[in-house]
């Protein structure tokens, strides 16, 4: 029964009581995919989500536990197979589980999209990783940061100007420097020229939109991000996205 038990808990466990590292390994190797995938997208933070991964989960730890049945009595465990095999599951779910650990370790985080400010890039209720690990601002980056309306509110928009560059917008749509980089048609604004150290960000849904046309250009202290790939979305076409 204990030992049942203990190969339901542990993937590969059985596996590696008959010999088989690889087969062992390839079962580690399920287990932390399949924490990662979770953990990135965060699908256990919705009682749906937590169901469906509690069934996968269930599900790969039954398999697992009946690999190996058929070939004769198993071997008991030495101490240093004990720990090859608890590891990296202890460190998987630590790193994973504990958000403030994935930040800091991994350098990742997932989002979700609160507003339909940036459709059809994003859409309200997308799942997004964002990388903490922030580089210089670049025209045409989609970058994540502290609004300094004073709300302390986390907004996704787009880099259309980096310091020095002239920002203005109208009925006949954005310029940069006096070139046109979007068409869509707003209401008048600036010329705007972007401070050092300071980007111009707008939404990719500039109608549905607050963005530096209302509180002003980014300072690069609170970018706290970049968007990299979509996770999730209801919208099926945007999974795997690249934000960019």
């Amino acid at each position: 029964m204990k030992r049942w038990f203990l190969s339901l808990l542990v993937p590969g466990y059985r596996a590696l009581q008959h010999g088989n590292r690889r087969r062992a390994l390839a079962w580690q190797g399920v287990f932390v995919a399949l924490f990662v995938v979770a953990g990135l997208t965060s699908v256990w933070s919705s009682p749906a989500g937590g169901a469906l991964f509690l069934v996968v989960f269930v599900a790969c730890c039954i398999a697992g536990s009946r690999d190996g049945r058929d070939r004769g009595a198993p071997a008991t465990l030495q101490p240093h197979e004990w720990a090859w095999m608890i590891a990296p599951q202890v460190l998987v779910v630590l790193i994973l589980a504990i958000p403030a650990w994935r930040r800091s370790i991994v350098g990742l985080e997932v989002y979700v999209t609160p507003t339909r400010s940036n459709v059809p890039t994003l859409h309200a209720g997308d799942r997004f990783v964002v990388s903490r690990r922030v580089r210089p601002a670049v025209r045409g980056e989609m970058i994540l940061f502290r609004a300094p309306d004073g709300t302390g509110q986390v907004h996704i928009k787009r880099i259309v100007g980096i310091a020095g560059d002239v920002v203005a917008g109208g009925p006949t749509g954005f310029t940069v420097n006096g070139h046109t980089v979007r068409d869509d048609t707003v209401d008048a604004f600036g010329p705007v020229t972007v401070a050092p150290g300071h980007a111009f960000v707008l939404g990719d849904n500039v109608k549905n939109s607050r963005d530096s046309r209302h509180y002003g250009s980014i300072q690069k202290e609170a970018i706290t991000g970049h968007p990299l790939y979509v996770v999730w979305s209801k919208q099926w076409r945007n999974i795997g996205r690249t934000l960019r």
